[in-house]
């Protein structure tokens, strides 16, 4: 079954398309998949605007945008498709996260299926988190499930993108995924304060000078001391974090440098007991942040292919549709508190 992922991450890079068939194992142990094409569609100013003010939307301009949006990501699976040269069996659209507050009981994921199947005429499953919020779940992450049946020989799989998050599985019923931290949604703040999208390699982070009590604070914020499941809202997120790091008055370089020390302390406090570590996410390219970790997790860190590297999370949503289309579960209550283990995912057929 051939399935076309599709994710919007919060960092607005760029809407994420990859195509994955799917294979059942002869011997009925598991999956194998092929990454059959992939691409990055980026964000034009006005759709950056837009997606990044959706949270002060009125009920009627988030409407209308849930519209526009899932007309923009049929657009684009349309035209990918006829790139390639390729057909699919189903689209699998995380959509945009506009809110994430799991402890009040919501999520919303813009990028209407019904309009995807439109501008397609491929069948669409959206909306992956809702049902598990109404048994009492986070929601997220929901990447752990995929890193368990994909990457089976790794011990623990680390995504670093706009926040990382990280898989610890060893059963369906057995293992631990959260999100540990911010990432390139902070990273990418500070660094266009010095006129730049994202920074490249870390370049700027070097530059800086990491300050002990900005590292200080930031580690005594209460997420740290939560136990899972637990994941990070971006609007909360930035609520926390911006108005705690200005107030100590820093450079960009020395807040960037800052930050990449407490990632790499906050993530390694998590590997802790690990040996075969997979890296994926844009921020597997920040050169600077990976010496970083590696001075402080000096054991093996693996970094994959570059197609990989950037489009895990959206092969990942290909295998969560292509489960929910078969039936079988893709959010696991282990991960993300809920009360039973779900098939979850709204499947509007062409």
């Amino acid at each position: 079954m051939k399935v076309l992922g599709v994710m919007s991450g919060t960092s607005l890079d760029g809407l994420d398309l990859a195509l994955v068939e799917f294979l059942e194992r002869a011997d009925e142990s598991g999956l194998d998949f092929n990454i059959l094409a992939t691409e990055t569609i980026e964000y034009s100013d006005t759709w950056i605007q837009a997606l990044r003010n959706s949270v002060f939307a009125s009920g009627k301009e988030l409407t209308q945008l849930d519209v526009n949006y899932g007309r923009f990501i049929g657009d684009q699976c349309r035209l990918f498709l006829r790139k390639h040269d390729e057909s699919c069996d189903l689209i699998a659209s995380h959509g945009h996260t506009v809110f994430h507050e799991p402890e009040k009981g919501y999520t919303l994921q813009i990028g209407s299926g019904t309009y995807i199947v439109e501008e397609t005429g491929i069948s669409t499953i959206y909306d992956f988190r809702s049902a598990d919020l109404a048994q009492g779940g986070h929601g997220a992450p929901l990447v752990p499930l995929g890193d368990l049946l994909l990457f089976p020989e790794y011990d623990c799989c680390v995504n670093l993108g706009g926040i990382a998050n990280i898989s610890l599985m060893k059963s369906k019923s057995e293992g631990i995924g959260f999100d540990v931290c911010p990432f390139n949604i902070l990273l990418n703040h500070y660094s266009q304060k010095l006129g730049f999208v994202y920074d490249k390699g870390g370049e700027n982070a070097r530059k800086g000078h990491s300050s002990t009590q900005l590292l200080e604070a930031l580690n005594l914020l209460p997420y740290y001391r939560a136990l899972p499941p637990k994941s990070l809202d971006k609007e909360n997120l930035l609520k926390t974090y911006l108005p705690l790091i200005d107030q100590f008055n820093l450079s960009a370089e020395d807040v960037l440098s800052s930050l990449c020390d407490h990632f790499g302390h906050q993530i390694n406090t998590v590997l802790e007991g690990s040996r075969n570590v997979l890296l994926t996410g844009g921020g597997a390219f920040n050169t600077f942040f990976i010496e970083v970790l590696e001075s402080r997790f000096p054991r093996t860190l693996h970094r994959p292919s570059k197609q990989l590297i950037e489009f895990k999370e959206a092969v990942i949503f290909a295998l969560l549709g292509y489960l929910r289309f078969q039936g079988e579960d893709n959010i696991l209550k282990v991960i993300t508190g809920g009360r039973k283990n779900l098939s979850s995912g709204i499947l509007i057929e062409a």
